[in-house]
């Protein structure tokens, strides 16, 4: 199939057919993931399409339907390429471990789209921080008062210490 130029925009403004057509929707999230929002609720669900638009955008998780936004593979896939698409992910996929490690491994601030349970956890903060140190914005307030736990934070990565208050950072032993 050749590729075309065209973007969301051209789907958005195409007739219910065509917004239906496989080989039509598939030629424009080729070179537009986000197109999938306008593609029919059908080919919302079709994997190889959604997967498509993963890859050319992983942000395009949003406009997958529900199923396809618990599907461990999908998810998996998108996070590893933007791991902000964790926003899009089911709730039970928020909660589980090795999506949310490989969420903050490529976006340490996806961790605010973690379940609070993993938001808790302290591998998966240090992670995030490491990756970001604007994550720290996110961690669980259990973590957030443990002196242990930002001492650690902030050798992790120096530049967290500017998003504490000022009694931590008098406080932490560098």
């Amino acid at each position: 199939m050749t590729k075309t130029n065209c973007t969301r925009w051209c789907l958005k403004t195409a007739c219910d057919e065509l917004k239906n057509d496989y080989m039509y929707v598939l030629s424009i999230i080729e070179n537009d993931g986000m197109a999938l929002e306008f593609a029919s609720n059908r080919l919302k669900q079709e994997y190889q399409l959604v997967h498509v638009a993963i890859t050319q955008n992983p942000l395009a998780l949003k406009f997958a339907k529900e199923n396809l936004g618990n599907d461990r593979p999908t998810v998996l896939d998108a996070v590893a390429r933007n791991g902000l698409a964790l926003e899009f992910a089911s709730e039970q996929l928020k909660n589980d471990y090795d999506v949310v490690i490989l969420a903050v491994k490529q976006c340490g601030e996806a961790l605010q789209f973690a379940s609070n349970n993993l938001r808790n956890n302290f591998t998966i903060a240090i992670t995030a921080i490491k990756q970001s140190n604007k994550a720290i914005k996110h961690i669980s307030d259990n973590l957030n008062s443990n002196l242990v736990f930002i001492t650690c934070a902030v050798n992790q990565n120096v530049s967290t210490i500017k998003y504490l208050s000022e009694d931590y950072r008098n406080n932490i032993d560098m």
